[in-house]
């Protein structure tokens, strides 16, 4: 069943979160995102901005993160939008995630989790690891088993098996593609 309006997902009455120590919020049923575009889950005019990566950005939507001070978020994107938003960038969310920690090949996942790709430039080691700016990035959310991640490239979301993500990062990323792991932001 596509959701046909973000304010089903979104709602208007939620106020901003402050990073601190805290119980982590769990992410809502995901099924019903599985093939959506976008636009089905955001309505700011961000979703048509060409060459705009959305990762981020449906992860953000999904766990309705707009709190951490100075991040870029999809209502800041044109004069037109209707809100602030929520998160649009890996970086911005992986340098202030708890526990972030490479995630070797077979490893398992903390249940919820994180799931990140990127190449190996851009990562500063750390500690703890922190994410730069270069595009070739990459976000996902571990939930019960799957990774729920959205490619801009094939304009909908997916849910991938760890082995499943792997492949496709690495086709799209090469061979040195690495990856990390993080705690869910605290809310």
């Amino acid at each position: 069943m596509a959701i046909q309006s973000s304010d089903e997902l979104e709602p208007h009455d939620h106020a901003a979160r402050v990073i601190e120590p805290g119980p982590l919020r769990y992410p809502p049923p995901m099924d019903r995102y599985l093939g959506l575009h976008i636009n089905q889950v955001c309505r700011n005019a961000i979703v048509s901005a060409p060459g705009q990566n959305h990762c981020a950005h449906f992860v953000s939507h999904v766990m309705r993160w707009h709190h951490i001070p100075g991040a870029a978020r999809c209502g800041f994107m044109s004069h037109s939008d209707s809100r602030p938003g929520v998160h649009i960038r890996v970086n911005e969310i992986f340098n202030v995630a708890p526990n972030r920690a490479a995630w070797p090949a077979g490893a398992a996942l903390p249940d919820p989790c994180l799931v990140y790709a990127t190449i190996p430039s851009n990562v500063r080691p750390g500690p703890p690891p922190t994410f730069g700016t270069h595009e070739r990035k990459h976000i996902g959310l571990y939930y019960l088993g799957k990774i729920w991640h959205y490619s801009t490239f094939n304009r909908q979301v997916f849910a991938d098996s760890r082995t499943q993500l792997r492949s496709r990062m690495t086709d799209i990323y090469g061979s040195a593609t690495v990856y990390y792991r993080s705690d869910l932001v605290r809310t």
